[in-house]
């Protein structure tokens, strides 16, 4: 009965709208994604899953989110049992197809103890120090240095879940067991609003990140995905309800990109 109704909806030209299933990999990176006892938040999902929404609704796009550490979303990513990442940096590492607007945007700042006289301007200053840093993050102009010095006391990393490795890194920070680490500004400094590391501060912030939605290349569709997901993006950031979304989740420096108006 129902494909004979669906038959005689086309035969009478009334226009029959179809969603499309989209697996979306995240994990608790607040105020971007916001994930409460391993769940999404219903109230305040996050900036990005916000803006994803409002760009998925009108592409008809049923999202269906899964919950991975980010090790793991990368993996999920690349074997294509998810389709789509909220929001990845680009790396030359990761075949991947990655939207040509940024979904989010930040400074990439590096955090000292109060204390600490230090002021960092790029990675000359550096080299004397022990870095902290997330494993599987990408850091924009710091990825070279960090390559660089990988296997060496100067770079120490953590793993575990997203929501918890700014905690790791802040104690590794306080104990003296590193001298800085680096991260998003937004991100940390959201943390720090929730967390008792009023000791820690900004030692300077070196570069401006740009975060995309990427997708995986097992699927057939990724490239029209993209291509869909940039055009309704286009739209959308131009709208009072994308300003909203920024406002709600206080999220005050999005830069676009000096030399291409945010289109990479």
């Amino acid at each position: 009965m129902r494909v004979i109704t669906f038959l005689t909806l086309i035969i009478l030209g009334i226009n029959v709208s179809v969603s499309e299933t989209i697996y979306v990999a995240i994990g608790d990176t607040k105020p971007y994604v916001n994930i409460e006892n391993n769940k999404l938040s219903v109230v305040n999902p996050g900036a990005i899953v916000e803006i994803t929404e409002s760009v998925a609704s009108a592409l008809k796009w049923d999202l269906q989110y899964q919950i991975l550490p980010f090790t793991r979303q990368l993996k999920s990513l690349e074997n294509g049992d998810s389709h789509m990442i909220l929001a990845l940096l680009k790396a030359p590492n990761r075949d991947l197809e990655y939207s040509k607007l940024a979904l989010a945007a930040s400074k990439l700042c590096i955090y000292k103890t109060e204390s600490d006289t230090t002021i960092i301007r790029d990675t000359d200053d550096l080299m004397q120090k022990r870095l902290g840093i997330v494993n599987g993050y990408s850091y924009g102009k710091l990825d070279a240095y960090i390559d660089e010095y990988s296997e060496t006391s100067k770079i120490v990393r953590v793993s575990g879940e997203d929501g918890k490795v700014f905690k790791k890194l802040s104690k590794l920070l306080v104990k003296g067991r590193i001298d800085l680490f680096v991260a998003s500004q937004n991100i940390f400094d959201h943390f720090n609003l929730h967390n008792d590391f009023t000791s820690i501060v900004s030692a300077g912030c070196v570069d401006s990140l740009y975060a995309y939605a990427a997708f995986s290349k097992q699927h057939v569709s990724s490239k029209r995905w993209v291509n869909q997901f940039d055009n309704e993006m286009a739209k959308f950031q131009k709208t009072p309800e994308f300003q909203a979304i920024l406002n709600k989740y206080n999220i005050q420096n999005w830069v676009l990109d000096k030399n291409e108006s945010n289109l990479h």
